[in-house]
């Protein structure tokens, strides 16, 4: 107890700095807590369950428009053994980068190769925006003429009160082809400025987030936990 831990040994731990990139501060105190104990491969004890760990902001970079997602590394570099565990607590200089962990928000977390986190989304999201198009322009297509129909597109004018403002808007439309016009320009409208143009997902990481943090070089190794659970991301941080 109380060692320095092996190059690439991995612990898995809670955070307990909630963090968000669309606040956090370059130099800002990062904490965890070990929630299972490290053992060496002689089943020595290294790190005891709630070894503090503590660290800083690296980088952050907020959300930005046309769906850039926000960015943030931190680093851990300090090791605070529990006074319940050694004789009397000690601190210990350390170098350790998140390995992977699970996301505070609705979006997922994806890592390059510098080891920066970024919020990501699927490209399904440009599926909404080309059909609402495609609904509005039916919609538009108010020919009068068509089959003896003096109200021109009955079922264009349908969908672009329901793209517009859903049920609601599809029993309005019936009122004036005009009206289901406009209500379908603007759902697409709406549409492309929420999935293409308006702000992206920030990186969250909240209260008693669940990581993987690994001590050591940049090497990467198959130990993580969480590295195969579906919406996690493995990180590098120098």
């Amino acid at each position: 107890v109380g060692t320095q831990p092996p190059a690439d040994s991995i612990v898995h731990a809670r955070l307990i700095t909630p963090l968000n990139s669309a606040d956090a501060k370059q130099g800002e105190k990062v904490e965890a807590v070990v929630s299972q104990p490290l053992f060496s491969m002689d089943n020595q004890l290294i790190l005891p369950e709630g070894t503090h760990l503590t660290g800083a902001v690296t980088l952050v970079h907020g959300a930005g428009w046309f769906h850039r997602g926000g960015q943030l590394r931190f680093s851990f570099q300090n090791i605070g053994t529990p006074s319940s565990i050694a004789v009397a607590a000690t601190t210990t200089k350390t170098q350790a980068r998140l390995e992977a962990a699970e996301s505070g928000g609705k979006d997922a977390i994806a890592v390059d190769e510098e080891g920066g986190v970024k919020a990501t989304e699927p490209k399904t999201r440009f599926l909404a925006p080309a059909i609402s198009i495609l609904i509005a322009s039916k919609s538009l297509d108010n020919d009068a003429g068509r089959a003896g129909n003096t109200e021109g597109n009955t079922g264009g004018k349908t969908l672009g009160g329901l793209s517009g403002f859903g049920v609601l808007g599809g029993l309005a439309a019936q009122s004036s082809k005009v009206v289901g016009s406009v209500l379908g320009v603007y759902g697409m409208a709406w549409s492309v400025y929420a999935n293409i143009l308006s702000r992206g997902p920030e990186v969250e990481f909240g209260n008693n987030a669940a990581m993987d943090i690994r001590f050591g070089s940049r090497t990467p190794a198959g130990g993580s936990k969480l590295r195969a659970q579906p919406g996690t991301a493995s990180l590098s941080i120098p």
